[in-house]
């Protein structure tokens, strides 16, 4: 591995540790101590690193293998270290949702908001992040994207957030993903949203007197516009499509 990208790498685990305490925080959860790691995963993701691939090939077949958690770190380190983050992004996403682990039994979860939430200090990088968010397809990627977002803003002083406007933002995504998630999710964006102070959201999405379909109706349309947006500057194939998605809700 070449030296300027283990430096990536040991930067990004430093920052993704103090990110990680601000998760668990979200969560209020310790993370389970950890068996034994085994030293050869980590040297054959230091023999693949030049490989995005051979990295996501690997991260998937050792899903469940609690002895390789630190090399499936090192993966998610790697993909993310990308020259371009966006694909970078991607490709961290590609290894997240092809593991087959159901959500609340991953621990890799809220390793991997950590490690992305330390990207979305760029406000382009924030920007892509909401709308790659909005249109992601499995679960695991719309919870790990909605607690690293959150996790960011919560770092956010109200100085740069000027009438709680980004936060106003945020909020409404997460409205969107909730409706957009399956049961097992729905909890983890309600903690994203209490995390963020969204107690009125957190009352909507709980169903506090209303009927979910309608709910999820009016949110649909009130989004449209929003969605419509998104589309218009996806020059990334990532974030196309999301019309199917608006159409599915609103069935």
């Amino acid at each position: 591995m070449r030296a300027a990208t283990k430096l990536l790498i040991a930067g990004g685990l430093a920052v993704a540790l103090a990110a990680t305490l601000v998760l668990l925080s979200i969560r209020a959860s310790a993370p389970a101590a950890r068996v034994p790691q085994d030293p050869a995963a980590t040297q054959e993701v230091a023999r693949a690193a030049a490989s995005p691939r051979a990295l996501i090939r690997l991260y998937r077949e050792w899903a469940g293998h609690d002895d390789k958690l630190d090399a499936r770190e090192r993966i998610l380190d790697a993909l993310l270290a990308a020259d371009e983050p966006r694909r970078g992004l991607k490709l961290a996403l590609e290894a997240l949702n092809g593991d087959p682990t159901a959500l609340d039994d991953d621990p890799m979860i809220d390793g991997a908001a950590a490690r992305m939430a330390r990207l979305w200090d760029k406000p382009e990088l924030y920007r892509y992040g909401r709308d790659l968010m909005l249109v992601q397809t499995a679960d695991k990627g719309r919870v790990v994207l909605a607690e690293s977002l959150v996790a960011h803003m919560r770092g956010v002083p109200e100085s740069q957030d000027h009438e709680g406007q980004a936060r106003a933002w945020l909020t409404n995504d997460l409205v969107d993903v909730f409706y957009q998630s399956g049961k097992p999710a729905r909890p983890r964006i309600l903690d994203s949203a209490r995390a963020l102070g969204a107690d009125d959201a957190v009352a909507l999405m709980s169903g506090a007197g209303a009927n979910e379909l309608a709910v999820a109706q009016d949110r649909a349309h009130q989004t449209e516009v929003e969605i419509q947006e998104v589309r218009a500057r996806a020059s990334d194939p990532a974030l196309r499509g999301v019309q199917d998605e608006i159409r599915r809700l609103e069935r």
